[in-house]
């Protein structure tokens, strides 16, 4: 399995790892026994989607965007506790953090 991971180090693997779940979606994850995909889109974060809703000049001049934005499925976690993208009173209203 060590083969599949991107730059993390030996030490990386016995490290924490920290995930923001919606309460309900916190619940769930242990009713269901799952963890679920969600579209990038989906994400209260617009920085999330800064790439994926960008758009581009082809040489000859037309304008393009990322023609699969809408394929991608994900989750976001971190090997950092610290969590500074989110409001304090919305965090506190809203998300449940797992350590």
């Amino acid at each position: 399995m060590t083969n599949n991971l991107i730059h993390l180090t030996d030490s990386d693997l016995d490290r924490p790892l920290y995930r923001i779940f919606g309460f309900a979606r916190f619940v769930e994850v242990f009713e269901e026994k799952q963890l679920t995909l969600v579209k990038p889109k989906k994400w209260d974060d617009p920085f999330e989607n800064f790439i994926l809703n960008s758009t581009g000049i082809l040489p000859d001049g037309m304008e393009f965007q990322f023609g699969s934005r809408d394929a991608f499925y994900g989750q976001c976690w971190t090997l950092t506790k610290t969590v500074y993208a989110i409001g304090k009173t919305t965090l506190a209203q809203t998300y449940a953090l797992l350590f």
